[in-house]
This record gives structure tokens, sequence and C-alpha cells, in this order.
């Protein structure tokens, strides 16, 4: 029970399929991975489903902060921001007492691509 968190029962987990914004307009980076998280027992009396989403929400908009400001080329940067982010126990300043990690892995679509590239000015 370090940092905060709770023992390794009375966590959950679950599964994350989301798309945060790159710096250019209408290109997104896709973020897919695993949230685990733990919430306070205020949250946990509104049932899980109620935890789930503040976990989600609380990732959804550290991913946001960190991806806003990469271009898509910056795929690698954005990435290894994240993954520093959210690799180990942390809680926010948000929501206290709500404990999380992920391994959150993002990815460009084909399309994004292309449209990054015709964008910059070089050819798909």
């Amino acid at each position: 029970m370090s940092h905060g968190h709770a023992p390794w029962w009375s966590r959950r987990r679950c599964r994350i399929r989301s798309q945060w914004p790159t710096s250019l307009p209408g290109i997104r980076f896709c973020a897919r991975g695993t949230l685990t998280y733990q919430a306070p027992a205020h949250i946990r009396a509104n049932g899980t489903a109620s935890a789930r989403a503040a976990a989600r929400l609380a990732l959804d908009k550290l991913g946001r902060s960190i991806t806003e400001y990469h271009r898509p080329e910056q795929l690698d940067t954005a990435q290894e921001n994240l993954t520093l982010a959210v690799a180990h126990w942390h809680t926010t300043k948000d929501t206290p007492g709500l404990w999380l990690k992920a391994r959150i892995t993002l990815m460009l679509t084909e399309q994004d691509t292309a449209w990054a590239q015709r964008f910059q000015g070089r050819p798909a």
C-alpha cells in the first residue's frame, strides 16, 4: 500500500481506445492500451462505472495535454512523453485520491499520416 494506492486486489483495469489531438488541426493520434486505477471511496460509492469514468477522464485529460503539443512526425517523442507521465502510479490534482497508471500505445492511421504529409508539403 505504498504511495497511497490500494493493494493489487482492489485495483481495477480497463481497455482504452481513444483519439487525442496532434498540433495539426484535424489530425489525431490513436491511443490504445490498458488503464489500471484505484478510486477513492467517495467515487467508488457511486459504483464501478463512476470510478472507471473518473479514471478514463483523468487519463484523457493527461493524454491530450501531452499529444496536443506534438506534430504527427513526432509520434515517438509524444509516445515517450506519455509513457513517462503514466507508467507509474500517480494521482491527479483534479481528483485527489484517484490513483492510476497506464500502458498506452500511440499511432497514426494511414489517412492521418497522408493528411499530415500533404499539410507539410511532402508527397504521401
